[in-house]
């Protein structure tokens, strides 16, 4: 605004010319106009008192906070069932053919359960072990506190001597808060403790904006750890980092 002030002043002056144009002081600095840089004025006199401010384009001194243009996720809350096995049971209907139960309880959150049937050697043998079978599967839905039996009939051979079921949570959900910039964000399902630790199961890319919470659920077959692997010593866990 003082450059261009500075302009209009110039051009001022250069039509003045009459002595009462000499003495007038139109913007009442104590200077007269004849003599003012900038007449129109009363901050400037002289071409010194002239200061230019930055230029609303320039970038050269800005100041940028990088870190409001990186995705930054963490997850602000697990949910899943925490099935566990109460008392197991089976009984033979004819020949090889037996029905095995498995009283079960959902210690976690609502969702879904897996549960499935083992087949041992012996019942000296590990129901993990290399030489166990899965022999049958099931996938249902367990409210929090919820307790039934659950029944797989299955053909048991003279080989397997011993049975035992492996719990599983077939669904794992998670929020996800991007305190970041807004941008994709793979979300895994890691399997922690024992055989295959930190193994990923399962994953998703979602794109979250920044200051933002996304729920994602993830529901499958989470069973896929080796069988010598205690289910006991097996967790599940979400991890999240900027999609590459």
């Amino acid at each position: 605004m003082l450059s261009t002030a500075a302009g209009v002043g110039l051009a001022g002056v250069a039509g003045c010319s009459s002595g009462e144009d000499e003495v007038q002081d139109s913007d009442g600095d104590g200077v007269v106009d004849s003599q003012d840089y900038a007449p129109q004025d009363p901050d400037v006199q002289d071409a010194s008192d002239v200061t230019t401010g930055p230029t609303t384009d320039s970038t050269e001194d800005a100041e940028f906070d990088f870190g409001e243009l990186t995705v930054d996720p963490v997850v602000s809350a697990e949910r899943m069932p925490e099935p566990e096995a109460v008392s197991i049971d089976s009984e033979q209907r004819s020949g090889d053919f037996y029905d095995f139960s498995a009283t079960v309880q959902n210690t976690g959150t609502a969702g879904n359960v897996g549960i499935t049937l083992v087949l041992m050697p012996d019942t000296s043998t590990s129901p993990w072990s290399f030489n166990a079978t899965q022999a049958g599967q099931q996938r249902l839905y367990f409210d929090e506190n919820e307790r039934r039996t659950v029944e797989i009939s299955a053909t048991r051979e003279d080989r397997y001597r011993a049975y035992g079921f492996r719990l599983w949570p077939a669904e794992v959900e998670a929020d996800v808060t991007n305190e970041g910039g807004s941008g994709d964000v793979d979300v895994e399902l890691v399997q922690s403790g024992g055989t295959g630790d930190g193994t990923v199961l399962d994953e998703q890319t979602v794109q979250i904006d920044g200051g933002e919470t996304r729920t994602v659920s993830f529901q499958g077959e989470y069973n896929s750890f080796p069988l010598e692997t205690d289910i006991d010593e097996v967790g599940f866990g979400i991890e999240v980092s900027p999609a590459v």
